[in-house]
């Protein structure tokens, strides 16, 4: 059996994570805090892409600067979501770019202000994967991932930006 595999990331350096849906005949949830490092950040789509026979596609919300916030800041807010990118290709993970306006539509009106917002979807998601322990920096991922699962890889959905990796490792060897 194929298994799949949905992730969602919210490419949030302090504030992110990432979440996995599996959707085979075991259905379960992980979810993790953003890595602190590139290297890491590649470490853990490795051990999820590793697994044989798998499906796995993901969703990363498509971020940017925030007004107010500083130069710096926003250049690591930056640099993260790239490298996020950059690990999603080198490991030829299919991917989609949602607008946070889009995905968090699917979930109701949402408060003003960024810890009531945070607040309301660590609740949102505590509802939906009551075995895990829901935090601000997972929350979001783990309804990226469900978003991912039951709208973005549908056949019908037009609200994402489909990225598809097209190289393969034997492109980048010169013979």
């Amino acid at each position: 059996m194929n298994r799949i595999i949905r992730i969602g990331i919210d490419p949030g350096k302090s504030s992110g994570g990432l979440g996995i849906i599996r959707i085979d005949g075991h259905p379960s949830a992980e979810a993790y805090a953003c890595p602190q490092t590139m290297q890491d950040m590649l470490r853990l789509l490795k051990e999820i892409r590793s697994i044989l026979e798998i499906d796995v596609k993901a969703v990363i919300e498509k971020v940017h600067g925030f007004s107010g916030q500083g130069a710096g800041a926003s250049f690591s807010f930056g640099a993260n979501y790239g490298a996020w990118l950059m690990a999603l290709t080198a490991l030829q993970i299919p991917y989609k770019e949602v607008a946070p306006g889009t995905w968090l539509k699917r979930y109701g009106k949402m408060p003003k202000g960024p810890t009531p917002k945070k607040n309301r979807l660590k609740e949102l998601a505590q509802q939906r994967f009551p075995q895990l322990k829901i935090t601000h920096a997972t929350a979001a991922a783990l309804l990226i991932a469900e978003y991912a699962k039951e709208v973005a890889w549908q056949e019908d959905d037009d609200t994402c930006i489909l990225q598809f990796p097209s190289l393969t490792l034997e492109d980048n060897h010169e013979n």
